[in-house]
């Protein structure tokens, strides 16, 4: 493991990070050149002065109240008005009773009516959903599943008042795409995933979700009209999770409540307006996982996901810009700008204020403020008014130990390329006395045979490399087989098209983790190619240069990340976006902490103890499990400690995970806290104080990190990231440590430096599959 004093993983790439830029009202969202329009409907109050037992005989069916509806309505109104240029005039809310299914229909009619070619509506939705079955009588549009995704009206409980089912939102907003309106649905209620259309069956019960009356009935689906793919047709939709998943709502303080979803959503645009609609969405997600919310929207759209929510523009990175923050910059003492390394920035990186040209140099990095100083020639601010500076990047410093290497290839001409492959298939079919296989994060294979200007095979145990000037199936059979190999992996070279458009790709994004090396024996992970499908279909990813039994190990990153098929067009975003996380991880675990200071004191230690085995891990061992194992993680008490309470400053305590899929996972603290204010008095009763109970689904390394310092990290979706590998995997189970700790004793840290006090501490757990 490399070690370095200068924490540069939270510096990482620039895709993970240009999410995170939060923008001013000044920098909002260029108005669109059509008129804006929109229609909120939020629902708390079904039941109004209809009694629990009227609404049970109306079809039969249990309707409660909810609390956070208006709450999202007022919200999400008030977002589009501030990010995206909506006139207030311009926006209908339908709150409560006014909801009515009549009052419903009767606003789409109106807007549609107003709008012309180049308009932009947005329909928005916060209340129950349900769903019906579609039967043979009917002459409503059918979806192809047997069943229609509804939203609930305000007045359903009212005797012949049906749902407004997705055969008839399809038909009304096909009314708006049809006339070139850019459209955008979103709708935070249960089964909303195919609001608009649909294809899932399930089985639900939630507070957002209310269930059918009706049985199915046969039907003829083939001599029926069907609803729309709205995507196609330039919309975009948005369901706050899957056909068959519940829609939560969250309790943001004692008498606060939003849906999960919405507040998720919300907090997502302003940190980055103009995100495309894939990374807003996967930034909600992260947000809704810090919730405790194992919902997952839902999205279909098709060139809109380039583009920004409403699809005004397509979505750029915009610089993110920092204030000052300090008592008095005229003083001896240096400015410090609120951002740090979850800002991506480094020692020696150059601002400007674009306004004043005043420029600035960071002299020293923290987490989330940074000492800086003045650049100007005369030593002296250009303006008296400081809080108008907004500081951006101008020339960032290139990280002269980038924690991930990589090699691309030589790469082949089309015609090598070409005969590569075909040889490659003819081995890969041929008859041999071992099984062909693909590496993932849990089996490698005995042998690789790849092509690197010429074919050679290199085998697990045999320091030989074989080289072939031209390999047949009985000679490559016969090496494989006599090493009582039983299992062959082969490699296929990228062809120089590929590597062109990686090489252009990372030369824009100009990631300062990542290095390009020329040898493989240089790099962490290689570009590589295999087959999928019986070898009809080639894929590409990144794997270890070394794949064996060991190449979990050492810097402790996944052997290997998704591979994509490349069919007529390379998925140069998809492979570029495992790379990026992958320098994420390779920061986390290539990081250590800074020499030691004696002014922080925490007689604490992470600990994990295996109820299975008994075993315990803590950060001077590392244990093992398996994927049976239930583990305590908490934090214990150092023996022989001795607690002086009141000389001792509170630290922000921050727990992750990071699985062998590369999902990082905040256990602590989640969703709304963020400090421990040490010393506590519990945990000064305590030798052992539980964070979260875990079970690894996955064989494989774990690396579990613990990390105090004296000031809070704003941006904690550096903590919860997708992985390099298909498939989340929720870990945690409960979190006592919410209820206990709050905001209080943010005020304790009076004006004590922060920059480069911190701790860090791991502690990793290899798990097997296999039964003690």
């Amino acid at each position: 493991m490399r070690k370095r004093f200068l924490p540069y993983w939270f510096l990482s790439l620039s895709y993970l990070f240009m999410c995170s830029c939060a923008f001013s009202q000044t920098q909002s969202l260029r108005a669109a050149k059509g008129t804006q329009y929109m229609l909120c409907v939020g629902i708390n109050n079904y039941l109004a002065n209809v009694t629990l037992a009227t609404c049970q005989i109306c079809r039969d069916r249990e309707i409660k109240n909810l609390n956070g509806c208006l709450n999202d309505v007022d919200t999400i109104s008030k977002l589009f008005i501030k990010y995206y240029g909506f006139l207030p005039q311009n926006i209908t809310i339908l709150r409560d009773q006014e909801a009515s299914r009549a009052a419903i229909l009767q606003k789409f009619n109106e807007i549609l009516a107003k709008c012309k070619k180049g308009d932009y509506f947005v329909f928005f939705y916060s209340g129950h959903g349900s769903y019906e079955y579609e039967s043979a009588n009917d002459n409503q549009l059918r979806t192809g599943k047997g069943y229609r995704n509804t939203i609930l009206s305000a007045d359903i409980v009212k005797p012949g008042v049906p749902d407004l089912n997705s055969a008839e939102l399809n038909k009304i907003f096909s009314g708006f795409t049809d006339k070139g309106v850019v459209l955008t649905v979103i709708t935070d209620c249960c089964h909303s995933a195919t609001n608009t259309r649909g294809s899932t069956a399930f089985e639900a019960d939630s507070a957002r979700e209310v269930k059918p009356s009706l049985e199915p009935a046969k039907f003829v689906s083939a001599t029926t009209a069907t609803t729309r793919l709205l995507g196609q047709s330039g919309a975009l939709t948005i369901g706050s999770c899957q056909d068959n998943e519940i829609a939560s709502e969250a309790q943001i303080s004692p008498k606060t409540y939003y849906g999960a979803f919405t507040i998720s959503f919300c907090r997502s645009v302003t940190e980055w307006s103009q995100a495309p609609i894939d990374v807003l969405l996967d930034r909600t997600v992260s947000k809704l996982r810090l919730l405790n919310k194992q919902q997952t929207p839902n999205i279909e759209a098709d060139k809109r996901r380039k583009q920004n929510l409403v699809g005004t523009a397509s979505a750029q990175v915009k610089k993110a810009s920092y204030s000052l923050k300090c008592a008095n910059c005229s003083a001896k003492q240096l400015p410090i700008i609120t951002a740090g390394f979850t800002d991506d920035i480094l020692n020696d990186d150059i601002l400007i204020d674009t306004k004043t040209k005043d420029s600035i140099k960071v002299t020293n990095v923290g987490f989330t403020e940074t000492e800086v100083m003045l650049m100007n020639q005369s030593n002296k601010w250009k303006t008296n008014d400081l809080t108008t500076l907004n500081f951006t990047i101008l020339k960032k410093l290139p990280n002269p130990d980038p924690p991930l290497k990589i090699f691309l290839g030589t790469g082949l001409s089309q015609d090598e390329y070409n005969s590569v492959v075909n040889k490659a298939k003819a081995l890969y079919q041929s008859n041999k006395g071992y099984a062909w296989m693909n590496p993932s994060i849990q089996n490698f294979p005995d042998a690789v045979l790849f092509y690197n200007n010429g074919w050679k095979l290199n085998r697990n145990g045999v320091m030989e490399t074989f080289v072939f000037s031209d390999p047949d199936a009985t000679t490559v059979n016969n090496l494989i087989t006599a090493a009582k190999s039983r299992s062959a992996y082969l490699q296929l070279p990228p062809p120089q098209a590929l590597v062109d458009q990686l090489q252009a790709k990372l030369a824009v994004e100009k990631n300062r983790n990542i290095r390009v090396v020329s040898t493989p024996a240089a790099a962490d992970y290689m570009l590589a190619g295999h087959f999928t499908n019986n070898a009809n279909s080639i894929a590409y990813g990144w794997e270890k240069t070394i794949l064996s039994k060991d190449a979990n190990k050492g810097n402790g990153l996944s052997a290997v990340t998704d591979f994509f098929t490349s069919g007529n067009s390379y998925q140069i975003d998809s492979i570029t976006d495992r790379l990026r996380r992958l320098s994420v991880l390779a920061n986390w675990l290539s990081m250590t902490s800074p020499p030691p200071d004696k002014t922080m004191t925490f007689p604490y230690h992470l600990s994990i103890k295996n109820l299975g085995s008994k075993q315990k891990a803590d950060d001077q061992i590392s244990g093992k499990s398996t994927t049976e194992d239930k583990l305590d993680i908490g934090i214990e008490k150092d023996a022989g400690s001795a607690l002086a309470t009141d000389k001792i400053t509170p630290l922000f305590i921050y727990v992750m995970s990071i699985d062998p899929k590369g999902n990082t996972y905040l256990l602590y603290p989640q969703p709304r806290t963020s400090i421990l204010t040490y010393p506590n008095s519990i945990l000064n009763d305590t030798s052992f104080y539980h964070l979260a109970t875990v079970r690894h689904t996955t064989a494989g390394t774990y690396h579990y990190v613990f990390i105090a310092l004296r000031e809070p990290v704003s941006n904690r979706d550096v903590f919860t990231r997708r992985g390099v590998v298909k498939g989340d995997e929720p870990e945690f189970s409960d979190n006592p440590l919410e209820a206990l700790l709050n905001e209080e004793g943010a005020g304790q840290r009076g004006d004590i430096k922060s920059f480069d006090h911190w701790m860090l501490k791991r502690v990793d757990i290899i798990t097997d599959d296999k039964k003690r």
